[in-house]
């Protein structure tokens, strides 16, 4: 059966390309291109996120292992008239998704799948609780029709899909993505989606959207991508292939840090901001600096160590983290994982918990206040407020006592995280 899945996904992966052949580009206006590309859609992918080395001194990406995605993902497909024969283009994306993912109601790494088709009513064709395997997925994906109406209902699409995660995505503490594919999208009125999509993004819902546009036809579609949350908008035209950002999407909503971390990105607390595959903790118990790295981090579990700051971008976000944490108020000082190699070396390092240690790049990020570094106050490192700013300073290593930011890495595709024991 997996083996006829794939030779009709193949199939309509053919129609597809030989009808966007035969029509007349035109340009449009999109994220990453100005021009309607007519394109073939690939079932062969490599993934674009990598798991960088670990023992580089730069901060961990989220990995990426497509048959290691563990996520709850409610499909909404229209079926309307509009969709015509993008239906089958549509369908072959999906065959090229979920044949490089195990589906399945297993614990683990294991994705849940549920599918709605979406005309001027939405039909709840399956739930989380059904399909055993890719095979019981693609049976459904095959008997997808175009229906009778002429228009899509989004709104209608999104409340059924956001019933399917009440009623049978609570069973496991997953991470839940809503994959809307469409081909129109109408604004305002009473069927207006937008309310719907943002109370599903509050309640921590991921929406990916995936508009078909079609080269004869309005570009009003694109205007889709207001529903979803920031960056995970794509279009059938996107110059690097819906089927690749799609999967790329579902590894960065897979890589997320238990409750009480934060995840470290390029700017804080800012939506869309790049996310990093590192977690962070404020500890506002006050410790030594040797009593943070040997005891209070590595309570903390999932090989926790004292904090990193390899750049700038990182030393700015503990900085926020920090203050927002500490309530901007009380001792800015806190301690980092750096200290001093050994008596007979005068190179720094990071620790690293149970991992080996990294050293301090000579030609790398430095945030040292003036006079430092200086082994005659201590061995290890604090971040210290030197007056307007914060910066590396010598500490003693058991009698400074001062809070502390903790680190460990993601949980994503290729660090499995068990949420039953979210305790950290």
């Amino acid at each position: 059966m997996r083996l006829l899945a794939f030779v009709f996904a193949v199939f309509l992966s053919v129609e597809a390309a030989n009808v966007m052949s035969t029509s007349t580009t035109k340009k449009v206006l999109t994220k990453s291109s100005t021009t309607l590309t007519p394109k073939t859609i690939s079932t062969t992918l490599a993934p674009v996120i990598t798991t960088k080395d670990p023992f580089a001194t730069e901060d961990r990406e989220c990995a990426c292992t497509y048959s290691k995605i563990w996520l709850d993902i409610v499909l909404v497909i229209d079926v309307s008239k509009s969709m015509s024969e993008g239906l089958s283009s549509v369908a072959a994306d999906l065959f090229s998704m979920f044949g490089q993912m195990e589906v399945s109601q297993k614990n683990g790494q294991y994705s849940r799948v549920a599918l709605v088709s979406a005309g001027e009513n939405a039909t709840t064709v399956s739930d989380l609780n059904t399909y055993q395997n890719i095979d019981d997925l693609n049976q459904d994906l095959v008997a997808l029709q175009v229906g009778k109406d002429k228009d899509v209902n989004v709104q209608a699409g999104l409340n059924a899909a956001s019933e399917i995660l009440k009623t049978t995505g609570n069973q496991r503490a997953r991470k839940q993505v809503i994959l809307l594919y469409t081909s129109a999208y109408n604004q305002g009125g009473y069927k207006d989606p937008l309310e719907t999509a943002t109370q599903l993004k509050d309640s921590g819902v991921s929406i990916i959207t995936a508009a078909y546009v079609k080269a004869d036809e309005s570009t009003d579609v694109l205007k889709i991508g207001e529903l979803a949350t920031p960056s995970l908008n794509f279009t059938n035209i996107d110059s690097t292939g819906v089927v690749a950002e799609i999967m790329n999407s579902y590894c960065q909503v897979n890589c997320f840090c238990r409750s009480n971390w934060a995840q470290f990105a390029d700017k804080y607390n800012s939506l869309g901001a790049h996310r990093f595959g590192v977690c962070l903790k404020f500890i506002g118990m006050p410790a030594s600096w040797y009593a943070a790295n040997a005891i209070g981090c590595r309570n903390k579990g999932s090989g926790a160590y004292l904090a990193t700051e390899f750049s700038a971008k990182k030393h700015t976000f503990n900085k926020a983290y920090y203050a927002d944490m500490n309530r901007q108020i009380g001792n800015r000082n806190y301690h980092i994982g750096l200290r001093k190699n050994h008596p007979s070396d005068t190179s720094y390092v990071w620790v690293q918990g149970t991992s080996k240690d990294l050293k301090l790049d000579p030609n790398g990020y430095k945030k040292w206040a003036p006079g430092m570094p200086n082994i005659s106050i201590g061995e290890c490192v604090s971040v210290k407020k030197t007056g307007f700013l914060s910066m590396w300073a010598n500490t003693n290593c058991y009698t400074d006592i001062q809070n502390y930011l903790c680190e460990s890495v993601s949980c994503d595709t290729d660090n499995f995280c068990d949420m039953s024991q979210d305790t950290f």
